[in-house]
Protein backbone atom coordinates (compact mmCIF):
# COMPACT_ATOMS: atom_id res chain seq x y z
CA UNK A 1 0.00 0.00 0.00
CA UNK A 2 1.15 3.39 -0.64
CA UNK A 3 1.02 5.78 1.92
CA UNK A 4 2.37 8.76 0.36
CA UNK A 5 2.18 10.14 -2.71
CA UNK A 6 4.18 12.92 -5.10
CA UNK A 7 1.55 15.72 -5.85
CA UNK A 8 2.12 18.26 -8.85
CA UNK A 9 0.36 21.31 -8.27
CA UNK A 10 0.18 22.36 -11.98
CA UNK A 11 -2.70 22.21 -13.91
CA UNK A 12 -0.75 21.60 -17.29
CA UNK A 13 1.08 17.98 -18.01
CA UNK A 14 4.06 17.91 -15.21
CA UNK A 15 7.45 17.92 -17.12
CA UNK A 16 8.63 16.02 -14.28
CA UNK A 17 8.78 12.52 -14.22
CA UNK A 18 8.29 10.15 -11.12
CA UNK A 19 8.63 5.85 -11.24
CA UNK A 20 10.47 3.42 -9.48
CA UNK A 21 13.86 4.16 -10.92
CA UNK A 22 13.65 7.57 -9.16
CA UNK A 23 12.30 10.70 -8.08
CA UNK A 24 12.28 14.46 -8.41
CA UNK A 25 9.95 16.83 -6.14
CA UNK A 26 10.56 20.85 -5.67
CA UNK A 27 9.95 23.91 -7.77
CA UNK A 28 9.12 24.67 -11.69
CA UNK A 29 10.54 28.52 -11.11
CA UNK A 30 9.15 29.20 -14.65
CA UNK A 31 5.38 27.87 -14.45
CA UNK A 32 5.77 28.40 -10.44
CA UNK A 33 4.61 25.22 -9.67
CA UNK A 34 5.80 22.94 -7.26
CA UNK A 35 5.84 19.00 -6.29
CA UNK A 36 5.91 17.55 -3.00
CA UNK A 37 4.82 14.92 -0.73
CA UNK A 38 2.04 14.75 1.38
CA UNK A 39 0.90 11.61 3.64
CA UNK A 40 -2.69 10.09 3.60
CA UNK A 41 -5.22 11.12 6.53
CA UNK A 42 -4.70 7.71 7.82
CA UNK A 43 -3.89 3.97 6.97
CA UNK A 44 -7.10 3.35 5.40
CA UNK A 45 -7.88 7.06 4.22
CA UNK A 46 -5.68 7.80 1.13
CA UNK A 47 -7.05 11.97 1.56
CA UNK A 48 -4.86 14.05 1.98
CA UNK A 49 -3.51 14.46 5.35
CA UNK A 50 -1.83 17.30 7.89
CA UNK A 51 2.30 16.55 6.79
CA UNK A 52 4.16 17.32 3.77
CA UNK A 53 7.72 17.23 3.10
CA UNK A 54 8.72 19.86 0.38
CA UNK A 55 11.65 22.69 -0.26
CA UNK A 56 11.01 25.82 1.22
CA UNK A 57 12.63 28.60 -0.97
CA UNK A 58 12.04 31.88 1.56
CA UNK A 59 15.57 32.17 0.96
CA UNK A 60 18.54 29.60 0.46
CA UNK A 61 16.33 26.71 -0.33
CA UNK A 62 15.84 24.32 2.81
CA UNK A 63 14.06 20.32 2.79
CA UNK A 64 11.49 20.49 5.31
CA UNK A 65 8.44 18.69 7.06
CA UNK A 66 5.50 20.05 8.03
CA UNK A 67 2.29 19.48 10.34
CA UNK A 68 -0.02 21.40 8.41
CA UNK A 69 2.16 25.06 9.13
CA UNK A 70 3.81 24.26 11.82
CA UNK A 71 7.62 23.08 11.07
CA UNK A 72 8.11 19.53 12.94
CA UNK A 73 11.92 18.56 11.19
CA UNK A 74 13.81 20.76 9.14
CA UNK A 75 17.07 18.45 7.17
CA UNK A 76 18.25 22.21 6.51
CA UNK A 77 20.23 23.37 2.89
CA UNK A 78 22.25 21.17 0.60
CA UNK A 79 25.97 21.87 1.21
CA UNK A 80 27.13 20.59 -1.64
CA UNK A 81 27.33 16.72 -0.38
CA UNK A 82 24.21 16.62 1.29
CA UNK A 83 21.51 18.22 3.50
CA UNK A 84 23.07 19.75 6.37
CA UNK A 85 20.68 18.33 8.85
CA UNK A 86 20.55 14.86 7.63
CA UNK A 87 24.83 13.23 8.26
CA UNK A 88 23.23 9.86 7.44
CA UNK A 89 22.33 11.38 3.70
CA UNK A 90 25.56 9.20 2.26
CA UNK A 91 27.09 7.38 -0.85
CA UNK A 92 25.50 4.39 -1.35
CA UNK A 93 25.37 1.32 -3.64
CA UNK A 94 21.58 1.55 -3.95
CA UNK A 95 20.49 5.01 -4.98
CA UNK A 96 22.37 8.44 -5.91
CA UNK A 97 20.78 12.07 -5.54
CA UNK A 98 21.49 15.46 -6.26
CA UNK A 99 19.90 19.06 -5.68
CA UNK A 100 19.85 21.12 -8.35
CA UNK A 101 19.34 24.96 -8.16
CA UNK A 102 19.40 27.50 -11.15
CA UNK A 103 17.21 30.18 -12.26
CA UNK A 104 14.73 27.81 -13.47
CA UNK A 105 14.03 24.75 -11.10
CA UNK A 106 15.08 24.25 -7.81
CA UNK A 107 14.86 20.30 -7.25
CA UNK A 108 16.12 17.30 -5.27
CA UNK A 109 16.28 14.41 -7.22
CA UNK A 110 16.99 10.32 -6.34
CA UNK A 111 17.69 7.81 -8.83
CA UNK A 112 18.29 3.89 -8.48
CA UNK A 113 21.63 2.18 -8.81
CA UNK A 114 20.42 -0.55 -9.13
CA UNK A 115 16.93 -0.83 -11.29
CA UNK A 116 16.49 -4.27 -9.40
CA UNK A 117 16.00 -2.95 -6.43
CA UNK A 118 12.63 -1.28 -5.84
CA UNK A 119 12.36 1.42 -3.43
CA UNK A 120 10.36 4.39 -2.45
CA UNK A 121 9.83 7.60 0.06
CA UNK A 122 6.72 7.32 2.05
CA UNK A 123 5.40 10.04 4.34
CA UNK A 124 3.61 8.31 6.90
CA UNK A 125 0.41 9.38 8.31
CA UNK A 126 2.46 9.80 11.87
CA UNK A 127 4.45 12.26 10.17
CA UNK A 128 7.17 9.75 9.63
CA UNK A 129 9.47 10.00 6.49
CA UNK A 130 10.69 6.82 5.55
CA UNK A 131 12.78 5.74 2.70
CA UNK A 132 11.50 1.64 2.22
CA UNK A 133 13.15 -0.99 0.36
CA UNK A 134 11.63 -4.11 -0.57
CA UNK A 135 12.50 -7.22 0.51
CA UNK A 136 11.98 -10.09 -1.38
CA UNK A 137 12.35 -12.88 0.49
CA UNK A 138 10.03 -11.47 3.15
CA UNK A 139 7.82 -10.01 1.01
CA UNK A 140 7.69 -6.84 2.50
CA UNK A 141 9.02 -3.18 2.52
CA UNK A 142 11.87 -2.61 4.81
CA UNK A 143 12.60 0.87 6.79
CA UNK A 144 16.70 1.75 4.95
CA UNK A 145 16.85 5.39 6.50
CA UNK A 146 14.44 7.73 8.43
CA UNK A 147 15.66 11.38 8.62
CA UNK A 148 13.95 12.23 11.98
CA UNK A 149 16.68 10.08 14.16
CA UNK A 150 16.31 11.94 17.72
CA UNK A 151 15.18 14.24 19.98
CA UNK A 152 17.35 16.94 18.74
CA UNK A 153 15.80 16.64 15.28
CA UNK A 154 12.56 18.27 16.41
CA UNK A 155 12.21 21.80 14.91
CA UNK A 156 14.18 25.05 17.32
CA UNK A 157 13.98 22.96 20.62
CA UNK A 158 16.87 24.99 22.03
CA UNK A 159 15.39 28.45 20.72
CA UNK A 160 17.68 30.92 19.38
CA UNK A 161 21.27 30.68 19.22
CA UNK A 162 21.05 27.27 21.13
CA UNK A 163 22.27 24.23 20.27
CA UNK A 164 21.17 20.61 20.70
CA UNK A 165 23.36 17.76 21.49
CA UNK A 166 22.09 14.24 21.75
CA UNK A 167 25.01 13.29 23.79
CA UNK A 168 24.64 15.82 26.61
CA UNK A 169 21.95 15.76 29.43
CA UNK A 170 20.13 18.30 29.15
CA UNK A 171 20.31 18.58 25.48
CA UNK A 172 20.31 21.96 24.92
CA UNK A 173 23.47 24.42 25.50
CA UNK A 174 24.29 27.85 24.81
CA UNK A 175 26.91 28.63 22.05
CA UNK A 176 30.19 29.82 23.22
CA UNK A 177 29.54 33.76 23.62
CA UNK A 178 26.21 33.26 24.41
CA UNK A 179 24.04 33.04 27.17
CA UNK A 180 20.31 32.12 28.52
CA UNK A 181 17.45 35.12 28.12
CA UNK A 182 15.96 33.51 30.93
CA UNK A 183 17.71 31.52 33.52
CA UNK A 184 14.88 30.52 35.35
CA UNK A 185 13.28 28.12 32.25
CA UNK A 186 16.68 27.48 31.84
CA UNK A 187 16.79 25.90 34.81
CA UNK A 188 13.68 24.04 34.37
CA UNK A 189 14.20 22.95 31.02
CA UNK A 190 12.17 25.23 29.11
CA UNK A 191 14.18 26.53 25.70
CA UNK A 192 11.65 28.27 23.94
CA UNK A 193 13.44 31.93 24.78
CA UNK A 194 16.76 30.44 23.87
CA UNK A 195 19.78 32.13 24.31
CA UNK A 196 21.26 36.31 23.83
CA UNK A 197 24.98 37.42 23.68
CA UNK A 198 26.57 37.38 26.42
CA UNK A 199 28.09 41.05 25.48
CA UNK A 200 25.72 42.75 22.79
CA UNK A 201 26.46 43.45 19.17
CA UNK A 202 27.05 47.36 18.64
CA UNK A 203 27.96 47.55 15.33
CA UNK A 204 31.39 48.28 16.14
CA UNK A 205 34.14 48.35 13.66
CA UNK A 206 36.09 45.58 15.99
CA UNK A 207 33.26 42.99 15.69
CA UNK A 208 34.73 39.56 14.12
CA UNK A 209 33.08 36.18 13.27
CA UNK A 210 34.44 33.20 15.41
CA UNK A 211 34.01 29.49 14.40
CA UNK A 212 31.37 26.16 14.93
CA UNK A 213 31.75 23.19 14.00
CA UNK A 214 29.88 20.14 13.45
CA UNK A 215 26.55 22.04 12.95
CA UNK A 216 23.62 21.58 11.53
CA UNK A 217 23.32 24.87 9.61
CA UNK A 218 20.20 27.48 11.04
CA UNK A 219 17.42 28.13 9.58
CA UNK A 220 17.87 29.41 6.48
CA UNK A 221 14.38 31.88 5.87
CA UNK A 222 14.80 35.21 4.79
CA UNK A 223 18.71 34.53 4.23
CA UNK A 224 20.90 35.49 1.23
CA UNK A 225 23.07 33.69 -0.82
CA UNK A 226 25.12 33.91 -3.88
CA UNK A 227 26.65 30.85 -5.52
CA UNK A 228 29.76 32.01 -7.16
CA UNK A 229 31.15 34.37 -3.97
CA UNK A 230 34.43 32.80 -2.30
CA UNK A 231 34.56 32.86 1.37
CA UNK A 232 36.69 35.72 1.83
CA UNK A 233 34.09 37.79 -0.20
CA UNK A 234 31.39 36.54 1.70
CA UNK A 235 32.67 37.32 5.29
CA UNK A 236 33.68 40.61 4.14
CA UNK A 237 30.04 41.32 2.91
CA UNK A 238 28.37 40.04 6.41
CA UNK A 239 31.12 42.20 8.11
CA UNK A 240 30.15 45.40 6.47
CA UNK A 241 26.33 44.89 7.08
CA UNK A 242 25.35 45.46 10.91
CA UNK A 243 22.34 43.11 10.87
CA UNK A 244 24.31 40.18 9.52
CA UNK A 245 24.89 37.64 11.98
CA UNK A 246 26.78 34.68 10.80
CA UNK A 247 27.54 33.30 7.80
CA UNK A 248 29.38 30.08 5.56
CA UNK A 249 30.38 28.71 2.96
CA UNK A 250 26.95 27.46 0.49
CA UNK A 251 28.99 24.41 -1.50
CA UNK A 252 31.47 22.49 0.66
CA UNK A 253 32.64 20.44 -1.69
CA UNK A 254 35.85 20.13 -3.86
CA UNK A 255 37.69 23.53 -2.97
CA UNK A 256 34.36 25.29 -1.39
CA UNK A 257 32.62 28.33 -2.93
CA UNK A 258 29.83 30.35 -2.49
CA UNK A 259 28.07 32.08 0.00
CA UNK A 260 25.48 32.13 3.09
CA UNK A 261 24.18 34.90 5.16
CA UNK A 262 21.40 35.30 8.57
CA UNK A 263 20.60 38.34 9.29
CA UNK A 264 18.30 37.69 12.48
CA UNK A 265 18.38 34.91 15.14
CA UNK A 266 19.88 31.67 14.47
CA UNK A 267 17.32 29.05 14.92
CA UNK A 268 17.14 25.15 14.86
CA UNK A 269 20.90 24.36 15.32
CA UNK A 270 22.54 21.21 16.56
CA UNK A 271 25.66 19.40 16.62
CA UNK A 272 27.00 16.83 14.90
CA UNK A 273 30.05 14.20 16.05
CA UNK A 274 32.29 15.52 13.27
CA UNK A 275 30.40 15.47 10.50
CA UNK A 276 28.62 18.84 10.43
CA UNK A 277 28.67 21.91 8.80
CA UNK A 278 31.27 25.26 10.23
CA UNK A 279 29.14 28.36 10.79
CA UNK A 280 31.31 31.72 11.20
CA UNK A 281 29.07 33.30 14.31
CA UNK A 282 29.49 37.47 14.61
CA UNK A 283 31.04 38.33 18.02
CA UNK A 284 31.91 41.49 19.78
CA UNK A 285 36.07 41.98 19.54
CA UNK A 286 36.37 40.92 23.26
CA UNK A 287 35.35 37.39 22.55
CA UNK A 288 36.60 36.58 19.37
CA UNK A 289 39.99 34.94 21.11
CA UNK A 290 37.51 33.44 23.83
CA UNK A 291 36.29 30.14 21.28
CA UNK A 292 38.35 27.25 20.04
CA UNK A 293 38.20 27.28 16.04
CA UNK A 294 37.05 24.10 15.36
CA UNK A 295 37.68 23.85 11.72
CA UNK A 296 41.92 24.18 12.31
CA UNK A 297 43.75 20.91 11.42
CA UNK A 298 45.26 18.42 14.26
CA UNK A 299 48.70 20.88 13.58
CA UNK A 300 46.85 24.22 15.00
CA UNK A 301 44.43 22.67 17.60
CA UNK A 302 44.88 23.84 21.33
CA UNK A 303 46.85 26.37 20.73
CA UNK A 304 46.63 30.49 19.84
CA UNK A 305 49.04 31.54 16.73
CA UNK A 306 49.45 35.28 16.33
CA UNK A 307 50.97 35.41 12.63
CA UNK A 308 53.14 37.84 12.14
CA UNK A 309 52.62 40.73 9.72
CA UNK A 310 56.61 42.20 10.21
CA UNK A 311 58.28 38.82 8.58
CA UNK A 312 58.49 36.09 5.91
CA UNK A 313 60.39 33.98 8.07
CA UNK A 314 58.13 34.09 11.57
CA UNK A 315 55.60 32.95 8.93
CA UNK A 316 56.81 29.90 7.96
CA UNK A 317 58.35 29.00 11.23
CA UNK A 318 55.09 29.69 12.76
CA UNK A 319 53.13 27.05 10.82
CA UNK A 320 56.19 24.68 10.03
CA UNK A 321 56.88 24.38 13.80
CA UNK A 322 53.46 23.65 14.65
CA UNK A 323 52.47 21.13 12.18
CA UNK A 324 55.87 19.88 12.87
CA UNK A 325 55.78 19.44 16.52
CA UNK A 326 52.26 18.53 17.21
CA UNK A 327 51.35 16.22 13.80
CA UNK A 328 54.86 14.20 14.84
CA UNK A 329 54.33 14.43 18.26
CA UNK A 330 57.94 15.59 18.71
CA UNK A 331 59.23 16.74 22.11
CA UNK A 332 58.31 21.11 22.28
CA UNK A 333 61.12 22.87 20.77
CA UNK A 334 61.96 26.84 20.22
CA UNK A 335 60.98 27.81 16.95
CA UNK A 336 64.78 29.25 16.10
CA UNK A 337 66.02 26.02 17.09
CA UNK A 338 63.39 24.33 14.35
CA UNK A 339 64.06 25.79 11.81
CA UNK A 340 67.57 25.59 11.58
CA UNK A 341 67.52 28.64 9.49
CA UNK A 342 68.83 32.39 9.32
CA UNK A 343 66.99 35.67 10.67
CA UNK A 344 65.99 38.29 8.51
CA UNK A 345 67.83 40.88 10.93
CA UNK A 346 71.28 40.54 9.27
CA UNK A 347 70.94 38.46 6.65
CA UNK A 348 72.44 39.45 3.24
CA UNK A 349 72.60 37.11 0.20
CA UNK A 350 76.21 37.41 -0.87
CA UNK A 351 74.74 37.65 -4.81
CA UNK A 352 72.10 39.97 -4.61
CA UNK A 353 72.52 41.98 -1.16
CA UNK A 354 69.02 41.52 -0.72
CA UNK A 355 67.40 40.37 3.17
CA UNK A 356 65.60 37.36 3.93
CA UNK A 357 62.55 38.46 2.92
CA UNK A 358 63.68 39.88 -0.57
CA UNK A 359 65.38 36.04 -1.25
CA UNK A 360 62.03 34.32 0.04
CA UNK A 361 60.39 36.84 -2.54
CA UNK A 362 62.75 35.75 -5.38
CA UNK A 363 62.78 31.86 -4.77
CA UNK A 364 59.15 32.04 -4.86
CA UNK A 365 58.76 34.17 -8.32
CA UNK A 366 60.74 31.26 -9.51
CA UNK A 367 59.30 28.46 -8.10
CA UNK A 368 61.97 27.59 -6.29
CA UNK A 369 60.41 28.15 -2.35
CA UNK A 370 61.25 24.89 -0.85
CA UNK A 371 65.13 26.07 -0.84
CA UNK A 372 64.28 27.84 1.79
CA UNK A 373 63.33 24.89 4.10
CA UNK A 374 66.10 24.43 6.65
CA UNK A 375 68.41 21.03 6.11
CA UNK A 376 67.48 19.85 9.59
CA UNK A 377 63.95 18.88 8.65
CA UNK A 378 65.23 16.48 6.07
CA UNK A 379 62.04 14.20 4.76
CA UNK A 380 59.84 15.08 7.73
CA UNK A 381 57.87 17.71 5.98
CA UNK A 382 54.74 18.65 4.63
CA UNK A 383 55.35 19.81 0.85
CA UNK A 384 52.20 21.01 0.11
CA UNK A 385 51.37 22.63 3.54
CA UNK A 386 54.98 24.23 3.39
CA UNK A 387 54.73 25.81 0.19
CA UNK A 388 51.02 26.94 1.55
CA UNK A 389 53.15 28.92 4.81
CA UNK A 390 54.78 30.39 2.56
CA UNK A 391 52.68 31.91 0.01
CA UNK A 392 50.59 32.72 3.10
CA UNK A 393 53.90 34.40 4.37
CA UNK A 394 54.53 36.62 2.04
CA UNK A 395 50.48 37.84 1.80
CA UNK A 396 50.95 39.09 5.55
CA UNK A 397 54.72 41.16 3.91
CA UNK A 398 52.77 42.96 0.57
CA UNK A 399 53.62 46.72 0.62
CA UNK A 400 50.78 48.38 1.35
CA UNK A 401 48.72 47.48 4.68
CA UNK A 402 45.27 46.98 3.07
CA UNK A 403 46.37 44.28 0.87
CA UNK A 404 47.73 42.23 3.94
CA UNK A 405 45.22 39.52 5.95
CA UNK A 406 43.77 39.67 8.79
CA UNK A 407 45.18 37.45 11.41
CA UNK A 408 41.69 35.37 11.31
CA UNK A 409 42.04 35.09 7.93
CA UNK A 410 45.53 33.76 7.81
CA UNK A 411 44.94 31.19 10.64
CA UNK A 412 42.10 29.99 7.93
CA UNK A 413 44.52 30.02 4.68
CA UNK A 414 46.91 28.08 6.81
CA UNK A 415 44.57 25.52 7.87
CA UNK A 416 42.51 25.24 4.43
CA UNK A 417 43.52 24.10 1.50
CA UNK A 418 41.19 26.83 -0.68
CA UNK A 419 43.10 28.64 -3.72
CA UNK A 420 45.70 31.77 -2.32
CA UNK A 421 45.45 34.92 -3.86
CA UNK A 422 48.70 35.97 -5.49
CA UNK A 423 50.82 37.97 -3.13
CA UNK A 424 52.13 41.03 -4.46
CA UNK A 425 55.99 42.78 -3.51
CA UNK A 426 56.94 42.75 -0.10
CA UNK A 427 57.53 46.46 1.61
CA UNK A 428 60.24 44.93 3.97
CA UNK A 429 63.23 44.54 1.40
CA UNK A 430 65.47 46.24 -0.80
CA UNK A 431 64.79 45.81 -4.92
CA UNK A 432 62.87 46.63 -7.47
CA UNK A 433 59.61 48.37 -6.73
CA UNK A 434 55.98 47.75 -8.63
CA UNK A 435 53.61 50.01 -8.29
CA UNK A 436 50.94 47.74 -10.01
CA UNK A 437 47.80 48.09 -6.81
CA UNK A 438 45.73 46.53 -9.30
CA UNK A 439 45.04 43.48 -7.92
CA UNK A 440 44.52 42.86 -3.78
CA UNK A 441 44.15 40.61 -1.46
CA UNK A 442 42.68 42.86 0.86
CA UNK A 443 39.45 40.55 0.81
CA UNK A 444 41.39 38.22 2.89
CA UNK A 445 40.08 40.94 5.93
CA UNK A 446 40.34 44.56 6.99
CA UNK A 447 43.51 45.92 7.68
CA UNK A 448 45.58 47.30 10.28
CA UNK A 449 47.87 50.64 10.04
CA UNK A 450 50.83 49.11 12.07
CA UNK A 451 53.90 49.48 10.21
CA UNK A 452 55.79 46.52 12.63
CA UNK A 453 53.99 43.74 14.34
CA UNK A 454 55.45 41.09 17.26
CA UNK A 455 54.49 37.43 16.09
CA UNK A 456 54.24 35.40 19.59
CA UNK A 457 53.28 31.34 20.09
CA UNK A 458 51.27 30.91 23.00
CA UNK A 459 50.11 27.51 24.45
CA UNK A 460 46.43 27.83 25.90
Amino acid sequence: MVLSEVISHDSEESDWSSSRYGNEHGWNLVKRTERYYTSWKSRDDPAVGEFSVRIDIRGYPQYMLTDGKKIKFRAGPWNGLRFSGAPNLRLNPIYNFTFVLNQKEIYYQYNLLNTSVFTRMVLQPSGSLERLLWIDSKQDWSLYLAPVMDRCDDYAVCGPFGSCSIDKSPVCECLKGFEPSSLDQWRVADWSQGRRHTIPLTCDPGEGFNIYSNLKLPDTWGSWYNQTMTLVECQNICKNNCSCTAYTNLNISGSSSGCLLWFDDLIDIRTFAGTGDTLYIRLPSSQLDSIENGKRSSAWRSVRVIVPVASVVLAILISICLFYRFSNKKEKQQVLEIVCGEKNRGFVHKEHCNNLIGYVWGLHNEGRSLQLVAKCLGESINVPRVLRSIHVGLLCVQRHPEDRPTMTYVIQMLGSEGPLPTPKEPGFYVGKTNQDTTQSSSSYGTHTDNELSISMLKGR
